[in-house]
């Protein structure tokens, strides 16, 4: 623990170096390449349309088209557990 210590503040020494001071003197400068122009995606008008509509949730059922009520809350609430001649 203490060896580590030692290495971690010689470490914090090294990496505090003032900015102007120049460590590496034999380095190549690096060729800066111009970055690309990125093109816009091109979407299709058709997609595009269709993305502006608002969803309407008429379009997804109709009243006329439902089924009638198979199941109700009624039966639940005069539920009464089965006798166990009844079961057998």
């Amino acid at each position: 623990a203490e060896l580590e210590e030692i290495a971690r503040r010689a470490a914090t020494l090294a990496s505090n170096i003032p900015p102007h001071v120049h460590l590496y003197g034999n380095l190549q400068p690096v060729e800066v390449e111009p970055q690309p122009i990125k093109v816009q995606k091109q979407l299709h008008p058709g997609w595009v349309a269709s993305r502006q509509n608002k969803p309407d949730m008429r379009s997804l059922w109709k009243q006329e088209e439902q089924q009638p009520e198979v199941c109700n809350t009624r039966g639940v609430a005069l539920y009464s557990r089965p006798s166990a001649q009844a079961v057998a």
